[in-house]
């Protein structure tokens, strides 16, 4: 799997494969829960981009991509065999990425203004607070007058008088 530089050398398949959309996500670090047979081994795993697969010893991991359901495909090959290993999304801890830096720009551009909208958000709830505050202005209720109800009710009454 590597030259004597200690690189990584390609893989037949890699030569084979288009190179990597420039806008797509690609994963070059991803942590999980163990993966290891052993139920007593508690240490993550840690799968790198262009290096050794956790489990399949020999094989090289050539592409990492997070799937529709939050967990992540790893594509990895030791140059005769391929393989295919799918994490589910309950065992990611984290993974790193990288983005076009049109993505990236649009990516921190995007937060600035998430931040700025939480921000007024907040304002605006300190302001309704603050109105809370304030005591209500008394409202003025007319008083009944004693002699309307003594005349009883005005219009035409029910038999047509």
């Amino acid at each position: 799997m590597t030259d004597n530089n200690s690189r990584p050398s390609i893989l037949p398949v890699e030569r084979r494969l288009p190179p990597p959309d420039p806008d797509a996500t690609n994963l070059v670090r991803l942590v999980t829960d163990s993966i290891s047979p052993d139920a007593n081994d508690k240490n993550p795993a840690v799968w790198i981009l262009n290096g050794a697969h956790p489990q399949a010893g020999g094989a090289k991991i050539v592409r990492m991509y997070q799937n529709e359901d939050g967990g992540v495909d790893v594509y990895s090959s030791d140059g005769s065999m391929c393989v295919l290993t799918f994490i589910p999304a309950r065992m990611v801890r984290f993974y790193d990425e990288t983005v076009s830096e049109n993505t990236f720009v649009a990516l921190i551009a995007s937060a600035e203004t998430f931040e700025e909208e939480d921000e007024e958000e907040d304002e605006e709830e300190d302001e309704d607070e603050d109105l809370l505050d304030v005591a209500p202005l008394p409202v003025k209720v007319p008083a009944p007058d004693p002699g309307a109800a003594a005349a009883g009710p005005t219009g035409p009454s029910s038999d047509g008088t």
